[in-house]
């Protein structure tokens, strides 16, 4: 972690409610509403960058900075970085079992592999079917 970064994550969790520091930054419950998105220049983000931070670590805001109305950075909370990450990680847990499946099957026509897989359906819809059907009937 960057230096800048932990000096941000030292000083938020300075600020931390007593009960959040013991759950753990990443562990403090997100509100019911998203905060808003809000976009500064970089000349902004550097004039007022403890208010910023404050607002995001109070999830009221995530800030966009724009560098010549280019946004090229974004400032979120901890506890949306973990969410982020933890959907990065899914994703890439999704996308893998694809691309194991995909190469399992990579010699295989895509004609015959459609109608396996169809086949392969029909059969577990009608396992499904017979498993309702016995289970309504013992009631």
């Amino acid at each position: 972690m960057p230096r800048a970064l932990r000096r941000v994550h030292l000083c938020a969790s300075m600020y931390m409610p007593s009960a959040a520091k013991s759950a753990g930054v990443g562990e403090v419950a997100m509100p019911e509403r998203t905060p808003a998105v809000e976009t500064v220049s970089v000349s902004e983000a550097r004039q007022n960058f403890s208010q910023l931070l404050n607002r995001v670590f109070r999830q009221e805001v995530r800030v966009v900075v724009e560098k010549s109305g280019i946004p090229v950075a974004a400032i979120i909370s901890a506890t949306d970085l973990k969410r982020f990450q933890r959907l990065e990680r899914e994703r890439a847990e999704r996308f893998r079992a694809l691309d194991e499946t995909r190469d399992a099957f990579k010699d295989v026509p895509d004609e015959e592999l459609e109608a396996e897989v169809a086949k392969a359906i029909a059969a577990a819809r009608e396992k499904h079917r017979a498993a309702t059907t016995s289970t309504a009937a013992a009631s």
